[in-house]
């Protein structure tokens, strides 16, 4: 649900927007009902005779046309697709995990889409930086708030039932080496046994 206009209204697929309107967006998903999780079938005519066929490169053929830039309507486009065909979450690991995952479609590259401002009193423009300074995910059956920053892109817990009785704060931003762990610990011998990655056996 959303709030405008002194109004609440269902969006699509759960996705939120503050800006344009929420019914222009409506409008606009309007333009991508071509959108599907399943590849295009080939493209099949007749030359000489002869029956022809055109296979897609490769899978993700469903999604061609689906927006790429970070302008405010084409990520509401692209979040509405993503949160329609990914697969539903079946306990709060697998939800957070997926919206993890849906944040690094929204996520702004530092560089990449810069806006000029002009201060009153200067003569100069200052170009600014557009880019996701941080992500946050609310947990709401636990009570808990999961988030990162740009530089240190690991993801941090903190929970309602772990605050302390006093006035503090968590800083969002670290350092770079401390989004990583090293992996010297689990490093295992390679064997015919070993699996190089563990599967969910339900998506095979």
């Amino acid at each position: 649900k959303q709030w405008y206009q002194r109004r609440v209204a269902i969006t699509a697929g759960g996705v939120m927007t503050n800006s344009p309107a929420f019914d222009w967006h409506m409008q606009n998903l309007k333009n991508y009902p071509h959108l599907a999780k399943h590849d295009h079938v080939p493209f099949e005519y007749e030359y000489r005779g002869e029956k022809q066929h055109l296979f897609p490169f490769g899978s993700g053929t469903g999604l061609l046309g689906l927006p790429g830039d970070y302008s405010s309507p084409n990520r509401f486009v692209r979040a509405v697709a993503l949160l329609k065909f990914m697969r539903k979450a079946r306990n709060t690991e697998e939800a957070v995990t997926q919206t993890l995952h849906l944040l690094n479609a929204a996520d702004i590259v530092r560089g990449v889409s810069n806006f000029n401002v002009r201060y009153p009193g200067k003569d100069d423009r200052m170009d600014h930086s557009q880019h996701t300074y941080w992500s946050v995910i609310k947990d709401l059956s636990r009570g808990c708030f999961y988030y990162r920053g740009y530089v240190d892109v690991s993801w941090k817990r903190l929970c309602f039932d772990e605050l302390p009785p006093y006035t503090a704060f968590a800083p969002v931003e670290g350092e770079f080496m401390g989004s990583f762990t090293s992996a010297k610990e689990v490093l295992q011998p390679l064997n015919e046994e070993t699996s190089f990655v563990k599967t969910d056996k339900d998506e095979l």
